[in-house]
C-alpha cells in the first residue's frame, strides 16, 4: 500500500485538468465567465516589415503605419536594453480606440474555466494589441510596453512549446516584477509616475509591497526597477532577468548579482525616495479649505470637475474598476445627486476619458458625451426636470474634452478622426462640423474665449501654423503648450502664449482678454499659473509671426498634481482634484489672486534631471545629418570624407519577402552616432503591400495533467449499479488552438484511467465572431461499472452538443443549448448469463436554458472578489423509448467578500431538482477531484446509504461539497447544499516585503462549514428517502427499518491550499455531524480551485 501511495505521489508531482463543465455534472464545478460585446465586424489588413506585421482596419491604416515607423526606431532600442534580440517575429494589431479592443475576443476568459491548473501550458504569444487613446505619446508607450513584454516573455520563459513546458510552471513572477520592468522599459519616469510614487511612499501605502495590485503593484513595481537603475545602472537588469531565468525565483536574480536580499532592497527602495520626497513634502502644502467630499470612496477614480456658471452646483465623474457615473453636487444643501450610470466593475483596462462634463451658459443644462455601444453619445441633463435627452455624435471615434459657446449654441471639443486629435467646432442645431485643426499634433483643452473670437487649446505642435506636414519626428515635441487660435478671422497662424521648452502646460482658462490661469509642471509638480501675456514681432515672411511673452507666477504650491480644475470668474471660485493618501479630493474654495508664490517655485530633484536629459537629447536631434544615397554602399562599405566605413552585411530571410526599406533601417541604426542619414531614391521605392488578413489557427494551450474526475461534459449514465462511477487516477491530454483574433478556438481533449476502466475523448470548435457565440462540442465516455456481484456493465456514451450565447452586458449572458446523446451498456462477459443479456440502448435529446452572471475579479489564485451564479433549466426525452423524460431545474450562486486586503470570505448556496419519469440522482458529500489514499478506512462511496432503484433513474451525479463524509451520505433527486469559506493567504497577507517564493505566495489557510441535503420527493423529510431505511435480508426473509437519519447533515473543518509545480492542491481535514453527533476527522486531498 505505501509503495502505490509513493507512486501515486511521484506522479502528482511531475505531471500535469481542465474541465469542460455545466450544471452539476460532477460535483461543484460550474462554469460561469464574462463577455464581450461585439457591435461591429472589422475587416482586417496588414504590413508584412522584415522583423513585425502591423495590422489595422477600417480607418486605421495611418496609425499602422504610424506604429510601424515607431517600431522600426525602437525595437533595436529595447533590445539593446535588454541585451537581447527577439526571434519571433512580432504581432502588432492596431485598434482605433479602446472600445473597438473591448469588443475583440483577445484574452477573453469565456466560461471553460479549469478548476484543476496544473500541468496547463499557455503557449507564449508574440501578439501587441495597442489602441489609440487621443495621445500619441501615450499610443508610443504602449508600443514600447508591448515589444518589452514580447522580448521578456521570450526571454523568461523561451519561444518553443518545450520551453514553455518547463519554465512556465516553474517560474513564478509576481505582479510588480513583470509589470513594473514592462512600465518601467516604456516609460522611464514622468510626473504622473512621481505623484502616485510619492504618494504611495509617503502615505505608507507601498510599505506592504506583497499586497500591491493592479496600479499600485505596477507604480511600485516601475519605481522598484528605476531604484535599481538609478544605482546600479540599466545595464545590471539584464543580468538580473537571466540569473532569475536560471534559478527559476525572483529573489535570486536580485540576490545573486546585485549581492542583497528582495526584502533588504525594499526596505532601501523605500528609504532612497523618502529622502528624494523629503525636501517638496515639507515646502509644499495641499488644500486647506473646501474640501466637497469628507470621505471620498477610496476605490473610486474622481476626474473632470466642473462648476455651473451661477456657482450653485459641481458636476464631477467617478470611475470605479470601469462603472462610471456622473454627479451633481449641490453647494446650498451639500448633498451629491448622481444622474447617470453606466458599465462594469470588472479587471479590464479602465477608459477614463469618459464621460466628459460641459456646463451651458444657463446653468440649467449639463452635457457630457459617452461612449455606448461603440458608438458616441452626446447627453443634455435638464436640471429642472431631471430629464436626460440623448443624440448621435457622427463621424467622431472620440471626443477628449468639450466645451459649450458662450451662446450655448456652439461645440467645441478635442476630437480623434483617422487617428488625429484635432479641434472641431460643432454647431448643435444644424448638427454641423466645423474642422479648425488637422495634423498629426495632439490638440486637447479647448475653450472658446474673447467673446467666441478665439479659441485656446494646447498643443504639442513645434509650429505656430496651421496644417503643417504629418511628420512626428520634426514637428511635434514632448510637451504641452498653450496656443490661441483666431476663429473669428480664420487666420493660419496661432498664438503661442506660454514659456518653457520642456513645460508640459494643461487646462488652460481665460477669464478675460490676455488673461490665462492654467495647469503647469514647471517646477516638476502640476501647480495653478496665472499669467498675462503681450506680444512683440518675432518675424516677418509671407505674414507677421509674433512672440508673445508673460508675466507668470504660481497661484498654488502643492506637494500633489493638481489633477483637474475649473474656475468660475463669476463668483471668483477654484475647484479642483488632487490625489493624495490614496484618494481623490475634490475641493471648491474661492479664489485669492494676492495670495501668490513668489515668481517661481522650486523645482523637484526629477524636473532638473529631466530639463537636462530632454536639452541633451533636443541639441543632438536637430544636428543636420548629412544625406547620402544606398546607392553609395557597395559590398557593404561605405566611403564617406576619404573614410571608409565597414557596415554589418544585411542577411536577407528567404522566408519573408523584405522591402528594401528594412535594409535602409538596417543601415542606419549603424549610422546613428555618426551624423549620416541614408536615404533612398525615388525610383527605388518599394510599394508597400496592404495584404488581407486569412484566418490561420496557432496552438494556443497544452495540458498534460493527472487528474481524479471526469471531462465533466454531461451527466454519467445511471446503470443501477450500487455506485457513482469514479475514474481515480487518470492521465488528461487536452491541446488549444485559435486564430490571431481569438474568434475562432478549437479544443481536444483525451483522458486515459491508469486502470483502463474508462476513457474519454473531446472536440470543441468555437465560433466568437459575433453577437452571438456559437459552440459545437462532440464528447465520447467510457466506463465500467458493476451492477452486483456477478455483473460488470461498460458504458460508451457518445455525446454531440450546439450551443449558443447571447451575451446581454459584460457579465451577464443567456445560453441555450441541444444536445444529441447515444448511450450503450454491455454486459461483460463474467458468466455465460451476461454473456446472453441484451445491450441497454438509450438514444436521448435535450435542451438546456442557461442564465449567468460573474463580475468577479481575481485577486490571485483561488482569491476572488465580487459575485457570480447561473440558473438552469434542462428537458431530456428518451427517442427511442416512449413515456422517459427527465426535467432539471437548478442553481448556483457565489459570494466573496475582500474583508482585508486579501483575505476572503467567499459563500455559496447551490441547489438542484429533477423530475419526470426518468429523473436523476445526486449523491451527496466529500469534494471535487478527491484523490482517495485511504480506501479501507474511508470509501469514496458510502455503500451502507440505500438507493431506491424503483425510480428508473436516468443519470446520476455528485452534490459537492460537503466535507465531513464520503459520496453518498444522502441521496435523491433533488439537493441543496450551503458552503462558507474563510480563505486567507497568511503569508502574502503578513509580509511587508515581496515574496520570492511561489509556493508561499499562494499558501492560504482555510476554515470552513458546508451543510446540505438530498432528497427525493417534495421536501427531505419526505417518507420517499431510501437513505432513511436500512434492508436487511436474510434467505427468504427481508426485513425493512427505519434508520433514523436527519435529512440535513454539515461538516466543519480547516485546510491548507498551496501551488506546486502549477498544481492547486487543497488538504482538508473535516469532521461531520449526522443526526448531531460528530463524526470521526476525515482527510481530504484534491486538485481544484474555489469550493
Amino acid at each position: 500500500m505505501k509503495s502505490v501511495v509513493r507512486i501515486r505521489l511521484l506522479l502528482l508531482l511531475m505531471l500535469s485538468s481542465s474541465a469542460l463543465s455545466a450544471q452539476f455534472y460532477n460535483g461543484m464545478q460550474m462554469n460561469f465567465g464574462k463577455n464581450r460585446l461585439q457591435y461591429n465586424n472589422r475587416y482586417w489588413k496588414y504590413y508584412r516589415f522584415d522583423r513585425f506585421d502591423v495590422y489595422s482596419y477600417e480607418n486605421g491604416t495611418d496609425l499602422s503605419l504610424y506604429v510601424a515607423d515607431f517600431v522600426k526606431k525602437e525595437l533595436a532600442l529595447i533590445e539593446r536594453f535588454f541585451d537581447y534580440d527577439i526571434e519571433r517575429r512580432i504581432i502588432f494589431l492596431t485598434y482605433n480606440k479602446l472600445s473597438d479592443f473591448r469588443q475583440s475576443n483577445i484574452g477573453l476568459v469565456s466560461e471553460a474555466e479549469e478548476y484543476n491548473i496544473g500541468g496547463t501550458t499557455n503557449i507564449i504569444q508574440n501578439k501587441v494589441f495597442l489602441y489609440f487613446d487621443g495621445d500619441h505619446m501615450n499610443f508610443e508607450r504602449q508600443i514600447r510596453a508591448g515589444i518589452a513584454e514580447v522580448l521578456v516573455s521570450e526571454m523568461m520563459f523561451g519561444k518553443g512549446v518545450r520551453d514553455n513546458l518547463t519554465s512556465s510552471t516553474m517560474i513564478n513572477l509576481p505582479e510588480w516584477y513583470l509589470e513594473g520592468l514592462i512600465s518601467f522599459v516604456s516609460n522611464p519616469w514622468d510626473y504622473e509616475l512621481e505623484n502616485r510614487v510619492k504618494d504611495g511612499i509617503v502615505s505608507g501605502r507601498y510599505k506592504k509591497f506583497v499586497n500591491l495590485q493592479d496600479d499600485d503593484a505596477r507604480y511600485a513595481g516601475h519605481s522598484f526597477w528605476k531604484y535599481v537603475a538609478d544605482l546600479y545602472g540599466v545595464s545590471i537588469i539584464p543580468q538580473i532577468l537571466y540569473i532569475t531565468k536560471i534559478n527559476k525565483n525572483a529573489e535570486s536574480g536580485f540576490h545573486y548579482v546585485l549581492g542583497s536580499k528582495l526584502k533588504d532592497l525594499s526596505i532601501d527602495w523605500s528609504a532612497y525616495y523618502l529622502g528624494l520626497y523629503a525636501s517638496s513634502e515639507e515646502s509644499a502644502g495641499l488644500p486647506e479649505q473646501g474640501e466637497i467630499l469628507k470621505k471620498p470612496h477610496k476605490r473610486r477614480v474622481y476626474q473632470n470637475i466642473k462648476i455651473s456658471p451661477d456657482g450653485r452646483m459641481v458636476a464631477y465623474v467617478t470611475n470605479q474598476k470601469g462603472q462610471n457615473k456622473v454627479w451633481i453636487h449641490n453647494e446650498a444643501t451639500g448633498k451629491q445627486k448622481k444622474i447617470y450610470k453606466r458599465g462594469e466593475k470588472l479587471d479590464q483596462i479602465h477608459d477614463y476619458s469618459f464621460p466628459e462634463l460641459a456646463w451651458h451658459p444657463s446653468s440649467q443644462i449639463l452635457g457630457f458625451i459617452t461612449e455606448e455601444k461603440g458608438e458616441l453619445k452626446f447627453h443634455i441633463y435638464n436640471l429642472e426636470t431631471e430629464v436626460i435627452t440623448t443624440r448621435n455624435l457622427l463621424l467622431f471615434e472620440k471626443i477628449l474634452d468639450l466645451s459649450f459657446s458662450p451662446d450655448g449654441r456652439k461645440l467645441v471639443f478635442s476630437a480623434v478622426v483617422d487617428g488625429q486629435t484635432d479641434i472641431w467646432v460643432f454647431d448643435i442645431a444644424a448638427s454641423t462640423n466645423d474642422r479648425i485643426t488637422n495634423d498629426l499634433a495632439d490638440d486637447f483643452n479647448p475653450k472658446f474665449i474673447n467673446n467666441m473670437n478665439n479659441i485656446t487649446f494646447v498643443s504639442n505642435r513645434r509650429s505656430d501654423t496651421l496644417f503643417m506636414e504629418n511628420d512626428p519626428e520634426y514637428n511635434t515635441t514632448t510637451a504641452f503648450a498653450v496656443y490661441v487660435y483666431d476663429y473669428a478671422g480664420r487666420s493660419p497662424v496661432l498664438q503661442k502664449i506660454s514659456e518653457g521648452d520642456y513645460i508640459n502646460h494643461s487646462q488652460p482658462l481665460s477669464p478675460r482678454h490676455n488673461e490665462f490661469f492654467y495647469l503647469s509642471d514647471k517646477n516638476g509638480i502640476v501647480n495653478r499659473y496665472y499669467a498675462r501675456y503681450d506680444s512683440t514681432i518675432s518675424m516677418v515672411d509671407t505674414t507677421i509671426h509674433y512672440r508673445y511673452f508673460a508675466n507668470s507666477f504660481p497661484l498654488s504650491n502643492y506637494k500633489r498634481n493638481i489633477l483637474s480644475h475649473d474656475i468660475n470668474t463669476e463668483t471668483e471660485e477654484i475647484a479642483e482634484i488632487v490625489y493624495k493618501d490614496r484618494r481623490y479630493h475634490m475641493y471648491k474654495y474661492p479664489m485669492e489672486f494676492e495670495k501668490r508664490f513668489g515668481d517661481q517655485l522650486d523645482n523637484t530633484i526629477y524636473q532638473d534631471r529631466h530639463v537636462q536629459r530632454l536639452t541633451a537629447e533636443d541639441s543632438v536631434h536637430h544636428v543636420e545629418k548629412k544625406v547620402i544615397s544606398m546607392k553609395d554602399i557597395a559590398d557593404n562599405m561605405l566611403v564617406h570624407q576619404g573614410d571608409t566605413i565597414e557596415l554589418q552585411e544585411f542577411k536577407i530571410d528567404v522566408n519573408n519577402y523584405i522591402f528594401e526599406r528594412e535594409k535602409l533601417n538596417y543601415y542606419n541604426d549603424q549610422l546613428r552616432d555618426i551624423n549620416l542619414n541614408l536615404v533612398l531614391d525615388s525610383t527605388e521605392n518599394e510599394r508597400m503591400m496592404y495584404i488581407d488578413y486569412s484566418t490561420a489557427f496557432y496552438p494556443d494551450k497544452l495540458v498534460s495533467q493527472i487528474d481524479f474526475s471526469f471531462l465533466n461534459a454531461s451527466y454519467q449514465a445511471f446503470t443501477g449499479g450500487a455506485f457513482y462511477y469514479n475514474p481515480g487516477l487518470n492521465l488528461l491530454f487536452k491541446v488549444g488552438a485559435n486564430d490571431l483574433f481569438e474568434d475562432y478556438r478549437i479544443v481536444g481533449g483525451v483522458r486515459f484511467a491508469t486502470d483502463f476502466d474508462s476513457n474519454e475523448y473531446l472536440l470543441s470548435f468555437e465560433n466568437l465572431k459575433q453577437q452571438l457565440d456559437k459552440q459545437l462540442v462532440f464528447h465520447r465516455q467510457v466506463f465500467k461499472n458493476y451492477i452486483d456481484s456477478r455483473s460488470i456493465v461498460k458504458t460508451y456514451t457518445h455525446e454531440l452538443l450546439a450551443s449558443v450565447k447571447y451575451p446581454l452586458t459584460q457579465t451577464l449572458a443567456l445560453k441555450g443549448t441541444a444536445s444529441f446523446r447515444h448511450d450503450n451498456s454491455v454486459y461483460l462477459s463474467t458468466s455465460s448469463e451476461n454473456l446472453n443479456k441484451p445491450n441497454l440502448l438509450k438514444v436521448w435529446g435535450g435542451l438546456k436554458a442557461e442564465l449567468i452572471f460573474d463580475n468577479t475579479r481575481m485577486l490571485g489564485t483561488n482569491l476572488y472578489t465580487g459575485m457570480r451564479w447561473k440558473v438552469f433549466g434542462e428537458a431530456y426525452r428518451q427517442i427511442n423509448e416512449a413515456k422517459s423524460d427527465l426535467f432539471v431545474v437548478g442553481g448556483d450562486f457565489r459570494h466573496y467578500l475582500r474583508i482585508h486586503r486579501t483575505l476572503i470570505w467567499a459563500n455559496r448556496i447551490a441547489g438542484s431538482g429533477s423530475f419526470g419519469r426518468s429523473p436523476l440522482i445526486y449523491y451527496l458529500g466529500s469534494v471535487d477531484n478527491w484523490i482517495n489514499l485511504n480506501q479501507s478506512d474511508n470509501p469514496t462511496f458510502n455503500e451502507t446509504v440505500d438507493i431506491d432503484y424503483s425510480q428508473n433513474y436516468a443519470y446520476q451525479a455528485l452534490a459537492t461539497n460537503l466535507r465531513g463524509f464520503s459520496q453518498n451520505i444522502r441521496n435523491g433527486s433533488n439537493f441543496l447544499v450551503i458552503n462558507t469559506e474563510l480563505r486567507w493567504p497568511i503569508f502574502r497577507y503578513l509580509a511587508g516585503h515581496p515574496l520570492g517564493s511561489g509556493f508561499l505566495n499562494n499558501f492560504q489557510v482555510v476554515g470552513f462549514a458546508d451543510i446540505g441535503t438530498a432528497w427525493s420527493g417534495l421536501h427531505p423529510f419526505s417518507d420517499e428517502n431510501a437513505w432513511n431505511t436500512e434492508i436487511i435480508e436474510n434467505g427468504p426473509m427481508t426485513i425493512t427499518l427505519d434508520a433514523n437519519r436527519e435529512p440535513i447533515v454539515m461538516g466543519y473543518g480547516f485546510g491548507l491550499r498551496a501551488q506546486l509545480l502549477g498544481y492547486f492542491i487543497r488538504l482538508d481535514w473535516a469532521w461531520g455531524v449526522e443526526n448531531m453527533v460528530v463524526q470521526p476527522r476525515m482527510f481530504y486531498l484534491s486538485l481544484s480551485l474555489d469550493f
